[in-house]
């Protein structure tokens, strides 16, 4: 799991730093019109891969509920949803702090919808690291000078 949380986020990290050095020369919308045709060439490529690999069962998929479907739709929009937005905040602000304020609010909202949502319990452990998350944040965000801060 680790090894895979570490990929996943090099990537990110990586995707985002590309972008940034990028929208130095391009504006948002012209950044988001060429990584949408590589898409459009990349993707299929892909399923194609993992339909040859066997890596995907298309009869489950035939099988998904209405309300299954639906949730990948959500997932796919809220997916688009986050790409602009974070591309729109790359073009003002730090990559450093838009990361690290993203990633933060990823681990608090998974924390609040696994805890209120999914009934997943917590550990002492669990919550000081929550509180450590919070204070990471204060501290990055709240005594920076006013060239580097929002």
């Amino acid at each position: 799991m680790i090894v895979g949380v570490v990929i996943v986020g090099l990537f990110i990290i990586s995707r985002n730093t590309i972008a940034k050095i990028v929208l130095k020369k391009v504006t948002v919308f012209e950044l988001y019109v060429i990584q949408a045709c590589f898409l459009m060439v990349f993707h299929p490529l892909i399923i194609f891969l993992f339909w040859k690999w066997k890596l995907i069962e298309y009869d489950k998929i035939s099988t998904l509920s209405s309300k299954e479907y639906f949730a990948i739709v959500a997932s796919a929009l809220s997916s688009f949803g986050i790409f602009i937005v974070t591309i729109s905040l790359l073009k003002r602000y730090s990559l450093s702090k838009i990361i690290t304020l993203q990633t933060t609010f990823q681990i608090l909202l998974a924390t609040i919808v696994g805890y209120f949502v999914l009934r997943e319990k917590l550990n002492a452990i669990e919550y000081t690291g929550i509180g450590f998350i919070v204070l990471g944040v204060i501290l990055l965000t709240g005594w920076t000078t006013k060239s580097s801060s929002f």
